[in-house]
């Protein structure tokens, strides 16, 4: 199964239309109590385009991504783009030193503003701290970090989503070619897509194949475009024990898998994994170890431990 950072994102069922915050809507003010790597970064100015995620020392995948936040920075700076990470202080690992310690560490791979978001009165989802992480993360329902959001010139939200699927989007925005509209849109649909997820699930572990793979099929038609809807999608059919897929439906998982590595430019260690681990299914065994060891230079951290112990299991297949 694909990480639990991801994973868990399946536990919202809300549909768009019932949450605070989605695309479209005006981005929330920043409330950060301390820049330990600046400039700081006070406010959202009209006429420049932010990219603010949100992450912890202790999320892998949130390290993994730092590198692509810096290179995209380098890329739009001149254009206007500022790229800002938000973080907090906790009781997990998150704290003054392993912060200093991770800048330090990562050196240009993370050379943007970093932010310590303030206190906020109550934790969203118990974990989640900050006041900004809640005018965020809490108000649009995401389930789990690393999350970023887009900001367009006028201050409205462009994107909600993981860090790796952003180049598109952000592209757009730079070259004022974006639709806020169409992409509006396209989130509502995806959060519908979310709420469907757990029913597959539930359908595999029930044993229930049949009727799994025919939303499998719905779920993959109506989520084309979202890399991570179709990575969760191949992961699930092929990661599932017990389960001998048929041709037509390893094909499916084929197809999703390698939309999602396409989408994600191949940035994203988990959905190189997920395509590998097809690939392994399908027995293309020298493809499948390729992907791998890219995922595994891509990750960093305890995410590159958890790709490397999935690499053996795969070459046990």
């Amino acid at each position: 199964m694909i990480a639990c950072v991801l994973s868990c994102l399946w536990s919202c069922q809300a549909q768009a239309s019932s949450l605070g915050l989605v695309v479209g809507s005006r981005a929330p003010k920043l409330q950060v109590s301390d820049w330990p790597h600046g400039p700081a970064i006070q406010k959202l100015e009209p006429g420049n385009v932010y990219l603010i995620e949100f992450w912890a020392t202790w999320c892998p995948p949130c390290v993994s991504s730092a590198p692509h936040l810096a290179e995209l920075q380098r890329k739009y700076e001149s254009k206007g783009l500022k790229v800002i990470g938000i973080t907090q202080l906790d009781n997990w690992g998150s704290d003054p030193d392993s912060i200093g310690q991770l800048l330090k560490q990562m050196g240009p791979k993370m050379d943007y503003p970093i932010g310590i978001d303030e206190v906020a009165p109550k934790a969203y989802q118990g974990v989640f701290n900050g006041r900004t992480e809640c005018a965020y993360l809490g108000a649009a329902q995401v389930q789990a970090i690393p999350c970023s959001f887009l900001v367009d010139r006028e201050g409205r939200i462009a994107f909600i989503g993981l860090p790796t699927l952003v180049d598109t989007p952000l592209q757009q925005v730079m070259s004022n070619t974006f639709d806020l509209g169409l992409a509006a849109k396209a989130y509502a649909k995806t959060k519908r897509v979310e709420s469907n997820m757990l029913v597959l699930e539930g359908l595999l572990k029930a044993g229930r194949f049949k009727a799994a793979n025919v939303l499998a099929a719905q779920l993959a038609a109506d989520s084309v475009e979202d890399a991570r809807i179709q990575s969760l999608i191949a992961d699930e059919m092929v990661g599932f024990e017990g389960k001998k897929l048929k041709p037509s439906e390893l094909k499916l998982a084929l197809a999703c898998a390698t939309r999602s590595v396409e989408a994600s430019h191949r940035t994203d260690p988990e959905m190189l994994a997920a395509l590998a681990g097809v690939l392994r299914y399908q027995n293309r065994r020298t493809e499948s170890n390729k992907l791998m060891l890219q995922a595994i230079k891509l990750a960093s951290g305890v995410q590159k431990q958890q790709l490397v112990e999935r690499a053996k299991l795969y070459k046990k297949r």
